[in-house]
């Protein structure tokens, strides 16, 4: 993103402040997912396999994306502060943190219908 710059070159405030935008990103990216999965209840069969071969691994890939960038700015964190490591991934819910790739996957296995 704009004004990031390489997360082995940024500062614990840098990398601190990009976490909690990844977070904020995350977070909406799952929203997304769970919205899509409510819409799509309402979808016939054919819709629904549209939509999982289409939208949902688009949705997915953003999200493996932002976990990958709030990986490294959480790892960058660690290693300038690691008295604080425990603070900083104590409030972060663990699909934020690893595995949500692999979580929303398994979520969004397209059916077989």
């Amino acid at each position: 993103m704009d004004g990031e710059g390489p997360p082995e070159e940024a500062t614990l405030k840098q990398a601190l402040y990009w976490r909690q935008i990844y977070t904020e990103i995350l977070a909406m990216e799952e929203q997304v997912l769970t919205r899509i999965r409510q819409l799509m209840v309402t979808q016939s069969d054919e819709g629904r396999r549209e939509v999982e071969l289409t939208n949902v691994p688009v949705v997915v890939a953003q999200a493996e994306r932002f976990r990958q960038r709030l990986g490294g700015r959480v790892g960058r964190a660690v290693l300038l502060r690691a008295d604080d490591a425990g603070a900083l991934l104590a409030d972060q819910p663990a699909t934020l943190v690893a595995g949500v790739s692999a979580s929303l996957c398994r979520q969004w296995r397209p059916s077989t219908t």
